[in-house]
């Protein structure tokens, strides 16, 4: 796991540095300072910074449905499954329920 890095970097008034990874902190910082951002965060409690800021957030899997609605995918499935191999945390049943919205078997589980 990355090392929390102290900084003062703010979000207006808030000091964000103590509390988020130094990546965290700075897509978000960025993400206001350009209009029509949209942040990609996997982590709870940047997700939460990042909205109570106002800021558009969508997750790794998020991203992965949109790019598959959009026909720039053929499959999810094995990319959750080099996900899961490279220890990225999915839980099964959003992986089922993934799998279910994008139209693909969600027969097997997606093994490490």
């Amino acid at each position: 796991m990355a090392r929390q890095k102290n900084t003062d970097r703010r979000i207006g008034t808030r000091p964000i540095g103590a509390t988020l990874r130094e990546g965290e902190t700075e897509a978000i910082v960025l993400a206001k300072e350009l209009p029509d951002s949209i942040v990609v965060l996997d982590d709870a409690l940047a997700r939460r910074v990042a909205r109570e800021e106002k800021v558009p957030v969508v997750g790794t899997v998020g991203l992965l449905i949109h790019a598959k609605h959009r026909g720039l995918l053929s499959s999810i499935k094995p990319i959750l499954q080099d996900l899961k191999q490279a220890s990225f945390y999915l839980d099964q049943s959003l992986i089922n329920l993934v799998l279910q919205k994008t139209d693909e078997s969600p027969q097997g589980p997606v093994t490490q």
